[in-house]
């Protein structure tokens, strides 16, 4: 089902939600650039990446599907803000259209976390 495509998607961005959670809390600042993920692809990811945040306390992960009309070339986006105590709080939700998403996920194909 095209659901279970969208959670193999949401599971390639988790790895990189901790990758860049434990940058953050070595104090890693959550706006450097330099800040990357290890994309996860497979059949139906085509990329995971980071888009660094306006400020040194928040940023996002991106993942993109493929492999589906329905899916290709929307992402899910993880958006993080790092919190006072060093943990980082991560949200999900349909990612917008830029860079490597060129359309966007449909809601019904998202997880209830994520929605």
């Amino acid at each position: 089902t095209v659901r279970a495509k969208v959670s193999e998607i949401i599971l390639a961005g988790s790895s990189g939600k901790v990758a860049i959670s434990e940058a953050a809390q070595a104090g890693t600042p959550m706006d450097n650039a330099s800040l990357t993920v290890e994309t996860q692809a497979s059949k139906y990811v085509e990329a995971v990446y980071y888009v660094p945040g306006a400020d040194a306390s928040h940023g996002a992960v991106v993942a993109v599907g493929k492999g589906d009309t329905k899916i290709a070339g929307a992402g899910v986006q993880f958006a993080g803000v790092l919190q006072s105590n060093g943990q980082v709080e991560w949200t999900c939700s349909a990612a917008p259209v830029a860079g490597s998403v060129t359309k966007a996920m449909e809601a019904k194909y998202l997880p209830a976390s994520c929605k």
